[in-house]
């Protein structure tokens, strides 16, 4: 695509690849999007709870450190818990998705229930047969044609539970208070097991002996 506006407007690529990133960069690091209502208690819920809590992300993590940062959510999430499929993929080289985030977490933490929530249904399908619990949170305005529509497509990809909004975060955390906290005490660093996991599965044997692979990873900076 930056191949094709550069030839159509003329400049140079590396001029076209500037102005791109200064755009991502207004829109990704600069200014936050606005976080969703209720988003925020939920997470502070669940975490005073005693229920940990790991975020996926396909952005840059540097992107999404600063974003929840702004936000507050690193009040309660912790920095090593916050996973970039984009930075694994690099390191890789080669595709991964949050299906396997999920089962390496899966393999890290077991004999807990897992549940998920996403807005989308990509990686749903796996997902939900790793034995999580799905909860959609279709895209859209409550009750609107596209949040119908997209209900119909969380359900169609396997969500187990679908919520109206945010808001019916206090049933989640209802929930969660009425389990034992000494079974959900979480140990180790998230973020390294996955990349050591996902690093003994690959192909790319070479990749594993690379020097601070992981620590780049889980540096919060």
């Amino acid at each position: 695509m930056l191949n094709l506006i550069s030839g159509i407007s003329g400049k140079k690529l590396d001029e076209v690849k500037k102005v791109f990133r200064d755009v991502y960069e207004y829109y990704r690091v600069d200014n936050s999007p606005e976080v969703m209502p209720y988003a925020l208690d939920m997470i502070k819920g669940l975490v005073e709870e005693g229920i940990p809590v790991v975020a996926v992300s396909g952005s840059a993590r540097e992107i999404v450190l600063h974003q929840l940062e702004q936000a507050g959510f690193l009040d309660y999430i912790k920095p090593e818990n916050i996973i970039s499929q984009r930075d694994i993929s690099i390191a890789l080289e080669r595709s991964i998705d949050r299906a396997d985030v999920i089962e390496c977490l899966r393999k890290q933490f077991p004999n807990r229930t897992f549940l998920y929530f996403d807005d989308w249904i990509k990686g749903v399908d796996k997902i939900v047969k790793s034995d999580c619990i799905m909860f959609g949170l279709p895209q859209g305005e409550y009750d609107s044609g596209a949040w119908l529509q997209n209900r119909k497509f969380q359900i169609a990809a396997g969500a187990n539970y679908i919520l109206k909004s945010w808001a019916d975060y206090k049933d989640i955390v209802n929930l969660a208070a009425d389990t034992k906290r000494e079974e959900l005490s979480v140990a180790g660093d998230s973020l390294e097991a996955v990349v050591e996991d996902i690093l003994s599965q690959s192909e790319q044997a070479a990749i594993s002996t690379e020097p601070g692979l992981v620590s780049r990873f889980t540096s919060s900076n």
